[in-house]
Formats: structure tokens, sequence, C-alpha cells
């Protein structure tokens, strides 16, 4: 496991002396990161979050502080020995100085934690179980992740000008497009790649990708993946129905208009423990209400948006956390805690939300 500290060098009567501001009794291997010159002001004690405490006491003086991250094993604390101590020292006048008191000082401290936890739990190697749903997506020709995946391009920008953009989504939309046509499919995985390519001729001005969208729709005849089918199963139809409202060619829309009308008509609750309701994951929200948006475009009948709006407050009030302002991933995560005490809540999950509101009202805002 990696973990982020922070040591503090005293400057005291030309005498150093270290204190460190996260415990290191576990420590294995430390780097150093980074260094700056900051300056103390008179204190007792801080602590900040819980993840570490300053004991301060002492006058004024100028100190620096070394970001370090540091590995361990998982010792019991008496039986782990204390990393050494980077060599770092850092020339006094290289370092920019500024004053700031203690407390800013420990907050601060708190935030370089907080944030490089992140990054340090995305560098573990993945578990078997995470090894082996690699290998049946990479099967199912998903993704890819080739142990050599070949050299970094060279000819792209860190620039976010649209000129810079555009050439990005422009390379990384035709090595898509080479890689997964021949593989199309109706399942989620596919449709949302499939937004994409249909964005990507937008932004691009160029007919290649969503012209690619009109051969997958005419390989599929239009139809969705299943018989009444769930959230899932009914995204494809995003792409169907952008289409037709380009094309105006029935042919593209009947198919899914009538799997749209049958779910309609069916019962709207299930008895299904924690699936009581249509769209019962978050993510939900994403594949389906942009379908029933565009459905109400192609038609100018209300009973589709109608749907959506119903559908989508039947999610909120179950998932939709008021004082977070965040969605659960389902119900099971309701009662869930993390390792800090807080509640569990997933990034992509809430991504998925807003790319489909963003959709929805871009679709139905003039109604």
């Amino acid at each position: 496991m990696e973990r982020l500290g922070i040591y503090l060098f005293f400057d005291e009567s030309n005498r150093e002396s270290e204190h460190a501001v996260a415990p290191f009794s576990k420590g294995r291997h430390v780097e150093a990161w980074d260094a700056q010159a900051v300056s103390i002001a008179p204190a007792d004690s801080i602590s900040k979050g819980g993840h570490f405490g300053v004991h301060l006491n002492m006058q004024s003086f100028e100190t620096r502080v070394i970001l370090v991250r540091w590995f361990y094993h998982g010792e019991d604390d008496a039986n782990a020995r204390r990393p050494a101590l980077p060599q770092l020292r850092p020339d006094r006048g290289s370092i920019m100085a500024f004053r700031q008191k203690t407390a800013i000082l420990a907050f601060t401290a708190s935030i370089f934690i907080c944030v490089y936890q992140p990054f340090a739990s995305a560098q573990k190697r993945p578990t078997p179980k995470e090894l082996q749903n690699i290998a049946t997506n990479a099967a199912r020709h998903f993704g890819d992740a080739p142990d050599n995946p070949g050299p970094l391009a060279t000819d792209l920008s860190y620039s976010i000008k649209p000129r810079a953009v555009a050439k990005a989504m422009r390379k990384v939309a035709d090595w898509q497009l080479e890689q997964s046509q021949p593989y199309f499919d109706r399942i989620w995985t596919w449709s949302v790649l499939y937004s994409g390519f249909m964005a990507a001729s937008d932004s691009l001005g160029d007919p290649k990708y969503r012209d690619a969208m009109m051969a997958m729709g005419r390989m599929f005849d239009w139809k969705l993946r299943s018989h009444l089918p769930n959230a899932d199963d009914q995204s494809v139809a995003q792409t169907y129905l952008e289409l037709y409202l380009l094309k105006k060619d029935p042919v593209m829309v009947t198919p899914t208009q009538q799997e749209l009308d049958a779910i309609l008509a069916a019962p709207r609750e299930s008895t299904i423990p924690g699936k009581e309701i249509a769209w019962w994951w978050c993510d939900a929200l994403f594949m389906a209400p942009p379908v029933w948006a565009r459905m109400y475009a192609a038609t100018g009948d209300r009973k589709y948006i109608d749907y959506l709006d119903e559908g989508w407050a039947k999610t909120s009030d179950r998932l939709y956390d008021t004082k977070e302002h965040l969605y659960f991933r389902d119900s099971t995560y309701l009662a869930r805690i993390e390792a800090n005490g807080e509640k569990m809540f997933w990034s992509r999950e809430n991504g998925w939300v807003m790319g489909g509101n963003r959709q929805d009202l871009a679709i139905s805002a003039p109604r």
C-alpha cells in the first residue's frame, strides 16, 4: 500500500530537527516529492480530519516542507522500522518562502494527503478477479489491455484550444472506429461508444463517424437488443433516434417506438427486492432517458416525456442524497460506509447521471 506523508525540517539556531506530520511507523521505502519553505508561527497543537496531528510549541522560525511517499506491507507498528530519512536538503535560495500560520500549514497538508490518496490507490496492481474481468471484456471486444500498447502519440498537445482538441478527438475516433467496427453490438457498452461517434461527427464536421452509425443501424435492422428492454438494452436507440431526427426515415424509429409502447403498457413496478422500479441503478439515467426524450422529439407525443419524468423522479427519490447532492449507485449502497466513515458514492456513476441529464435537457428543453 502507498501513503503520503509530510516531513517538516525545522531550522533553529543553525540546527535542523525533523518532525513527521504523519505516522511513519509502518514505512518501508520513502521517496521525496517536493519541497518549499514556510514560516511557522507559535502554536500549541493542531489536528485535522483524523489524518495526522501537528504539535508545536515554539518561537517563530522558517521551516521546509518535504512531501514524501512511502510503502508498507501491513507490519504491526511495534515490529515495523521507521524509514530512513530521504537525503533532500534543497538550497534555501532556490525555495520560495512565505509566511503562514500553523493552522494553514496543517490544512494544506490535509489537502495533500486527501488529494494524493486516490492517485496512490490507483497504482495498485489488479487482483486476479479484476484481471479475469479485463480478459473477459477484451474477449468481447469492449476494449483491450495489450502488454505492449506501443509508443505514446507525439503529435498531440496538452492545449485545450479547439484545433488541438479536435486533432486529439479525430485521432481517438479514427482508432476506435477502425478497431471496433467489426465487432459492433447492441449492448450498452457499444451504444455509449455510438453516442461518442455521433458527437464526434457534429464537433468535427466529418460525416464518416455518422455514416458508420447508419451502417450499424441497418445491420441491426434498427431493432433493440431485447423485448421489453431494460435501460441498458434501450440505450442503442439513442443513436437510432438521433439519426432518425436527421433523416426522417420511419424505418429507423418504428421498432424502437413499438418497444417503448410495450413498456408503457406493461406493469411499472417489480417485486424483485432492490429492483422495484425500472431505473433502479443510477447509470440507467444515462442509458434510457435520452431515448425517451428523443422519442418525444420525434413524435411530439407527451406520453414519452411523461414516462421519462416519472422514471427520473422515482430513481432520484430512491438514490439521490439531498445532503451530499450525489446519487448512490443503487439501493444496496444506501447504507454502505467507506473505511473513513463516509458514505459510499461512485464518481463514475454520478458522471453517467450528469451525462444523461445534459442530453435530456438539450433534447427536451424546447417543449
